[in-house]
């Protein structure tokens, strides 16, 4: 009895683990924190335009002026905290429906940051053509990123070419997250995890119950 109660014991505490371990990314494939940055491989700038595009990592996060620190650890817990990502912005869930993609299939493969640096007079220096490699852009989605004002807005010319190249049309800095469909989004089997620790727990007492009666007929 005591070696199946163990037994018990120990299924029910490696499925727990497995629980915890899906829940703490939350809508990411995996931690952001081990992502290298992009690689710019175009950046073109409006014309008298000086800026240079600089990508910051989300492990380097703490390189950026406060403000964009800030927003871009915003816009990682909002990530982190939520299964359905069509719920940070309705333009995601409408592409999500077009391409038949259930919202809680989808899943963010890198988040990082983009800004500008060394144009004395930016103001009215719009569309930015950009091209990123990157290695996380198998079963590409989208792009969207995260404004000032905390709002997530939807990069709808955004696209992949050739497997590795993120080529997009963009003005805004702060925090960007390449959405993509993930093969290893919660199954019916990995969504009912919970019923069966449950279950087990439940199975556990029993045993333990059943033992203790035991031992006290015994004595």
């Amino acid at each position: 009895m005591k070696k199946v109660l163990v037994f018990c014991c120990a299924v029910l505490m490696v499925m727990s683990m497995g629980v915890v371990a899906y829940a703490a990314t939350g809508s990411f494939v995996s931690s952001p924190t081990g992502n290298l940055a992009p690689t710019v491989e175009e950046f073109e700038a409006a014309e008298g335009c000086t800026s240079e595009l600089k990508v910051t990592p989300y492990s380097e996060r703490a390189d950026l002026p406060q403000e964009l620190e800030d927003l871009t650890e915003q816009a990682y817990n909002e990530i982190r905290g939520t299964e359905d990502l069509t719920e940070l912005n309705d333009d995601l869930g409408q592409l999500a429906e077009d391409m038949k993609i259930e919202g809680d299939n989808l899943a963010v493969s890198d988040l990082f940051t983009l800004h500008t640096e060394g144009c004395e007079n930016h103001e009215g220096h719009e569309d930015f053509d950009i091209t990123l490699s990157s290695d996380k852009l198998a079963n590409f989605v989208g792009l969207m990123y995260m404004n000032a004002k905390g709002e997530w807005v939807l990069v709808k010319d955004a696209k992949v070419v050739n497997g590795e190249h993120l080529v997009f049309t963009s003005t805004a800095v702060g925090p960007y997250a390449i959405v993509v469909k993930d093969a290893a989004a919660p199954t019916g089997e990995t969504a009912h995890t919970w019923l069966y620790v449950a279950i087990m727990a439940a199975s556990a007492t029993a045993m333990l119950l059943v033992w203790n009666a035991s031992k006290k007929q015994q004595a």
